[in-house]
């Protein structure tokens, strides 16, 4: 038998046996089944996106496009950040180390796309989300944010100091991303917060959000730092 079919919180799923991975080419793998924890974190992109489709209309007003993706887009972004770091290090010293560990990659759990009308009604949407002008035509043309969701399996067993240094440094070294949205549950968010994500003077264009407050499983809480733009906006719905 390759492959099992199972039951999770009332989604079906389904996941490779032992014999299953060594027919994909994967000979030491073994099979996982899927957990309440594990799925959650699968379907957060989806569920996310299912939580912005009623923005569309009002932010289709502003000139605003909003659009979730995950899977091969998540890695051709790191492919992309592997890229950058390499050229970066030919030109520029690197004495913490930080920019050759990006030469191994980061990939996101989803990507957030930003579009918008390269007109006044665009910046003037940028700059009353963000705060701030955008950096360029291409920024105001598409904004990327990164996701990373951050559930009780994941906080346990995540390195957070690394992965956030990581992010510090694909935002403010390889300009890759606008900024990474942190989708936590509580234990998460108290130790990101120690880390300085939400505080703008330490980790820029790191923030933070409840999971439950964006359609996914977990506590819905008011994280610290400043708001998520679009929590607002969802708010006036």
């Amino acid at each position: 038998m390759r492959a099992r079919l199972g039951e999770i919180d009332g989604e079906p799923v389904c996941w490779l046996t032992a014999t299953g991975h060594q027919a994909a080419g994967k000979t030491r793998g073994n099979e996982v089944r899927p957990t309440s924890d594990s799925l959650s974190h699968a379907l957060a992109p989806s569920r996310l996106a299912k939580w912005l489709q009623p923005l569309a209309p009002q932010l289709a007003l502003e000139g605003v496009e909003l659009s979730v993706t995950w899977g091969p887009s998540c890695r051709a972004f790191s492919e992309r950040v592997i890229s950058l770091a390499w050229a970066r290090l030919k030109s520029l010293a690197d004495p913490s180390g930080t920019i050759g560990l990006l030469t191994g990659g980061l990939i996101p759990d989803a990507l957030l796309i930003e579009r918008r009308t390269i007109d006044q009604t665009g910046e003037a949407n940028y700059l009353k989300c963000w705060g701030n002008q955008a950096n360029g035509l291409d920024e105001l043309a598409e904004t990327i944010v990164a996701i990373e969701v951050q559930n009780a399996t994941r906080q346990a067993s995540d390195p957070l100091r690394s992965k956030v240094d990581a992010w510090s440094t694909a935002i403010e070294k390889l300009n890759v991303a606008s900024s990474v949205l942190w989708i936590v549950e509580p234990g998460a968010s108290k130790v990101l917060t120690s880390l300085g994500v939400g505080d703008p003077s330490r980790r820029p264009g790191q923030l933070l959000i409840s999971s439950g407050a964006v359609g996914l499983s977990g506590d819905n809480f008011l994280a610290p730092g400043p708001e998520w733009w679009v929590m607002g906006a969802h708010r006036n719905l």
